[in-house]
């Protein structure tokens, strides 16, 4: 589902041959799609699929995905063309032939028809002096075509070309200098599903049918419903969808549409005509082309034109049509007298003719041709064009022409009627196009016109390939070119692939680059890491349970030799508690567990039950009754684990149903998190209508790892008023600066902190293949980076972790990774990315062998685990959960903010049934708060301080009760609607404290339901503020920090990874003043040090405790290895 939105594809479901009557899907809103279709976005709403999944279990899953359609680049889809356009060139005929035995040998292998292809199109010179082309639809395929072109090359000789059938084109002669036509179809080129393989393909293609939803031509049915319909089942259903089709006043939009999508590739690959032409209906798109009507008013054109001649069909006397005659009109048109009706409506070629009108003199007309000898066909028409029975629609089309806007042509336009160019004037060009409707369709003169013109080669966009053959008879004899963008028939875009192709070959220049450029390849086979070792697949290894449980430490070890006299077995030692020694690495014991490293892993879970051995072969004259014991035994131990295995499962979904109701806020909460962007280097800021900011997940902050692992066992340090720490010292005056020296007595450091360039030494991909060829039992020779840890390997969520963890152990400057986005790496090469990951951003400043560390804790920490963090505003919509215990209150009180917003609110929450009141100070009966003092005018820095104090008040009031069961606190600020990021907020600034005391009542109270809300008044009313605040507390979840500013955006605080840039020190002085606050152990007494070793500022502590005198215990102790 996923994929189908993201290549915007409306999936096929594979064997279906005709639904199952009792679906009675005909009458139902549902469908069978059967063929793969382009997924064309209706303009009320985006894509979206949905899927529903009904489990064994009881537990079912139901999911709605909607594409992404903001700013962000798209990530490329996976290329899945069914056929690829391979360009060669060299400087002669022998170059050519080499270069082709050079790429069928780099062909060689499954996959490689992709990229061979893209690389041959980013490579070819069309002006070389020789330029091949062939299209292949895989590598066999490609290397049978490449040997066929070679042999042709060489019969070829100097200067020659040669076309072959299969789409190969070949040409040694002069590139051509002649200049290019586009040529467009007309009506009667029309086919269910046409365009359907580009619109599929390409962007660019699908876009116009896209837009052609957001301004409809009709109110009937969106256009491509009519040309890419639903899948039908008979062929009556089928004959009435090609029959719509067919109507004037939709098969002209539809060929417009075709058309314009097949233009914007061809715009896409830069191809710039000369002129432009079409064959009737096709001179509207022409124009089109020539940059005078826009895509809108062709479409808009097209259905107007197509209506109007079906209604002056409708209005004419009788019926009529249209009927191809094999002759020259010098030939035909003698014979037409009797039938003043009928006429010579198109001159297609020299040979052909086209004549229109009714239906009964036609007959009447084809009668006598025959008779003739002259060969006839009546054609699939609507009614007859270019003849006098649509004449009487020329007059309003011109009519509606009038009100649309007309541009200068960018290029010659070769008008059917005079054969000429069109003029450059408005007027002149509306009444021309409206004229066209009834005056015949001179085709030929139109073609010979071009090519006095300059023009040496015609490409034919549109559906179909008419024009392309109507050319050829034109030109009969006369050198060209003649190639068309669409054949039905053709599969996927071979159509495109030989006229682009055969361009390229005639020495046409194209950018073909674009067309990759939306796409993704798979991993070139040719350079892939060849294994060192191949493990067949055969009846020694199939179905083995591989890896071992337990590693490389699970292999079983080699069998013994077998002693040549083997010893009598009693029947009571017989059986399976007495197997032999060597053990299956499948059903044995675990092995044992690895020695301890500098942090424990995870246990890996032991089977649920399992026999303690192997059955083996009983030696010679051992009774026959004992194997029977075993396997009895093997078949108890077989029921106890599958019984044991139900009980679990039975138990897991137990726990799951008591626990769904809880978890289910905890669901929202991850189901609003988005990935988070890289803090810019700027000020932070919040843009008012940027869209939501999308990046990798910044993982959370870990536990940070002991710099200096101690020799001997931990010991807690004794409580601070028990033990106050001799470096404490005598009490000196706090304006020397020398007085800090003896507060510690520091000792040089165990071991030096890792260079910053440690790290970067270290070869992650051999390291990371050792451990997983330890940990898994595979030898490192046959690992790759493309096997998937899982699926390939066996490396489950717990293995992973023990592989983080060795790795860990040999590279300890790596930081702690984040087990959630482990979780997400699925082959060994995200692995190797995710560590490298660390090596590139590794920053650690060198610690200096001369400066001596106090090492205040064995728990202190590396610099290489510390990160900088900052908060940043991401857009966000709300989950729609409610804010849970919300709707339960019976005494909510809110704080009033003078303003009405508190009135209106809780008028708001009492109608939905909440016991809601107003209050100016929190009652001790109060259950929950909506604290909305923030809001209020805070005339000063004094009074916007007052109520942080009233919140921490309030919150007091009810800490016990919301600590112990629960309950909701919510304050609400008038910040900006961004928490004061912008820098905006002025003296109200002042009441930030009040999200981090909701914050920190978050923590606090584990059972309530905490959020801060910045909401911008911007000068809207209490009731409108009251209806944001009641929307927010309705479906914005459990989030805690949102921002709601005054256009309607809502945010939520996040923390990012923030870069340290050189040089952000802060400045500081001989002399400068430090007030110091805190503890005296750890990291702050640690920090005074260093900062008194290096500049001699000045502290000034806030406090201290009283002096008592140290135990005589501890009295001779100066550092932490003297106390254990």
């Amino acid at each position: 589902v996923a994929m189908a939105l993201h290549h915007k594809v409306l999936p096929a479901t594979i064997k279906v041959q005709r639904p199952a009557d009792k679906l009675n899907i005909e009458h139902s809103p549902f469908y069978l799609n059967t063929e793969t279709r382009p997924w064309i976005r209706d303009a009320d709403h985006p894509r979206r699929a949905s899927v529903s999944s009904f489990g064994f279990g009881g537990t079912n899953f139901h999911l709605t995905v909607e594409e992404h359609d903001g700013s962000r680049e798209q990530t490329p889809r996976l290329r899945s063309a069914t056929t690829e356009l391979v360009l060669l060139s060299g400087p002669n005929r022998s170059a050519l032939s080499e270069a082709c035995e050079q790429m069928a040998d780099q062909a060689g292998q499954p996959g490689t028809l992709a990229h061979v292809a893209r690389e041959s199109q980013m490579a070819v010179d069309a002006r070389a002096g020789a330029r091949l082309a062939l299209i292949a639809s895989n590598e066999e395929d490609l290397r049978r075509k490449l040997a066929e072109a070679r042999q042709a090359i060489e019969k070829a000789g100097d200067g020659g070309s040669f076309a072959l059938p299969n789409g190969t084109a070949f040409s040694a002669a002069d590139p051509s200098n002649e200049a290019i036509a586009l040529l467009f179809s007309g009506q009667g080129s029309q086919y269910l599903g046409m365009g359907a393989a580009v619109a599929l393909a390409f962007d660019e293609a699908r876009a116009v049918w896209d837009r052609e939803t957001h301004q409809p031509i009709s109110p009937e049915a969106r256009l491509h419903q009519v040309v890419f319909p639903r899948p039908v089942f008979t062929d009556q259903a089928r004959a009435d969808q090609a029959r719509r089709l067919t109507a004037t006043e939709w098969a002209q939009p539809a060929i417009g549409a075709v058309s314009a999508s097949l233009l914007a590739l061809l715009r896409k690959v830069g191809l710039q005509p000369a002129c432009v032409a079409g064959h009737s209906f096709g001179e509207v798109t022409a124009l089109h082309a020539a940059g005078v009507l826009d895509e809108q008013a062709l479409l808009q054109i097209a259905r107007q034109r197509g209506e109007l001649m079906a209604q002056a069909a409708q209005q004419a006397a009788e019926p009529g049509g249209m009927m191809a005659v094999v002759a020259r009109r010098d030939t035909v048109e003698p014979l037409l007298t009797p039938w003043p009706d009928v006429v010579v409506a198109n001159h297609n070629a020299p040979e052909q003719v086209v004549l229109s009108g009714p239906n009964r003199a036609l007959e009447e007309v084809q009668e006598s041709l025959a008779a003739a000898g002259i060969k006839v066909r009546r054609l699939d028409v609507a009614t007859a064009f270019h003849s006098p029975l649509v004449s009487r629609s020329a007059e309003p089309f011109g009519e509606y022409l009038k009100g649309l806007p007309f541009a200068a042509p960018r290029c010659p336009v070769y008008g059917n009627a005079t054969a000429r160019p069109y003029p450059t004037e408005a007027g002149a060009m509306r009444a021309l196009l409206a004229e066209g409707i009834a005056k015949p369709v001179r085709f030929v003169e139109q073609i010979e016109a071009m090519v006095a013109f300059g023009v040496g080669t015609f490409v034919e966009v549109g559906p179909g390939s008419v024009l392309t053959e109507l050319v050829g008879r034109c030109l009969n004899g006369q050198p060209h070119l003649a190639v068309s963008l669409d054949r039905k028939g053709q599969p996927g875009l071979t159509s495109l692939w030989r006229a682009l192709g055969a361009l390229v070959v005639a020495g046409h220049s194209l950018d073909l680059a674009p067309l990759w450029a939306d796409d993704r390849l798979p991993p070139d086979p040719r350079k892939r890491k060849q294994p060192a070792l191949t493990v067949p697949l055969d009846g020694a290894n199939v179905g083995k349970a591989y890896p071992p449980a337990g590693g490389a430490a699970a292999l079983p070890k080699p069998n013994l030799d077998k002693p040549s006299e083997p010893k009598p077995t009693s029947a009571g030692t017989a059986g399976l508690a007495a197997t032999p020694k060597a053990q299956s690495p499948v059903a044995g014991p675990p092995s044992p567990p690895p020695a301890p490293s500098a942090r424990p892993t995870p246990p890996t879970p032991a089977p649920v039950a399992g026999p303690t051995g192997s059955a083996l072969p009983a030696p010679q004259g051992q009774p026959q009754g004992s194997w029977v014991t075993a396997y009895q035994e093997i078949q108890r131990q077989t029921a106890e684990a599958h019984a044991a295995y139900q009980r679990s499962t039975a138990e897991s979904h137990l726990a799951f149903l008591k626990a769904a109701e809880a978890s289910s806020m905890a669901l929202a909460a991850l189901a609003t998190g988005q990935a988070l962007p890289e803090l810019p280097s700027t000020a932070l800021h919040r843009p008012a209508t940027d869209p939501p900011v999308t990046a990798p997940p910044v993982p959370a902050p870990s536990w940070p790892e002991p710099a200096v692992q101690p020799s001997a066992p931990f010991v807690a340090a004794p409580p601070i008023t028990e033990s106050p720490p001799e470096a404490v010292g005598e009490t000196r005056p706090v304006a020397s600066p020398a007085a800090v020296a003896p507060v510690v007595q520091p000792v040089q450091s165990a071991a030096p902190l890792p260079p910053a360039d440690d790290l970067a030494t270290v070869d992650m991909e051999q390291l990371l293949l050792k451990v997983v060829a330890d940990k898994t039992g595979y030898p490192e020779e046959i690992l790759e980076l493309e096997m998937a840890l899982e699926a390939d390997l066996g490396i489950d969520s717990i293995k992973r972790v023990e592989i983080l963890s060795a790795i860990k152990d040999q590279a300890p400057a790596m930081p702690e990774v984040d087990a959630s986005e482990m979780a997400q790496l699925q082959t060994l090469g995200q692995v190797l990315a995710y560590m490298e990951r660390f090596v590139e951003g590794f920053e650690q400043q060198p610690a200096e062998p001369s400066v001596q560390l106090q090492v205040a804790d064995p728990g202190q920490v590396s610099a290489a685990t510390f990160r900088r963090y900052a908060p940043v505003l991401v857009s966000q919509p709300p989950c729609g959960f409610c804010m849970p215990g919300l709707l339960t209150q019976t005494s909510l009180a809110l704080v009033d903010d003078g303003g009405g917003v508190a009135p209106a609110l809780a008028a708001l929450l009492q109608e939905r049934g909440v016991g809601a009141q107003v209050v100016s100070e929190v009652p001790a009966t109060a259950g929950s708060v909506i604290f909305l003092a923030g809001l209020g005018s805070q005339g000063d820095r004094q009074a916007a301080m007052a109520v942080n104090q009233e919140a921490f008040a309030a919150a007091k009031q009810v800490a016990a009760q919301l600590s112990e069961t629960g309950g909701l606190w919510v304050t609400v600020t008038d910040l900006g609607g961004d928490f004061g990021f912008s820098g905006g907020a002025g003296d109200r600034a002042w009441t930030g404290g009040l999200s981090g005391l909701s914050k920190t009542a978050a923590l606090e109270w584990p059972l309530a339901s905490v959020k801060a809300i910045d909401l911008e008044r911007a000068g809207r009313t209490a009731e409108q503020l009251a209806t944001v605040l009641l929307q927010e507390l309705l479906a914005g979840g459990p989030e805690v920090e949102v921002a709601l500013s005054a256009d309607g955006n809502r945010s939520v605080v996040h923390t990012v990874t923030a870069p340290t840039s050189p040089g952000s020190a802060t400045a500081m002085a001989q002399g400068s003043v430090i007030v110091v606050s805190g503890g005296a152990r750890g990291v702050t007494p640690s920090a005074l040090v260093e900062l008194a070793k290096r500049h001699a500022p000045k502290l000034a502590l806030l406090g201290r405790t009283p002096m008592v005198d140290e135990d005589a215990s501890t009295r001779h102790a100066t550092d932490d290895a003297s106390l254990k």
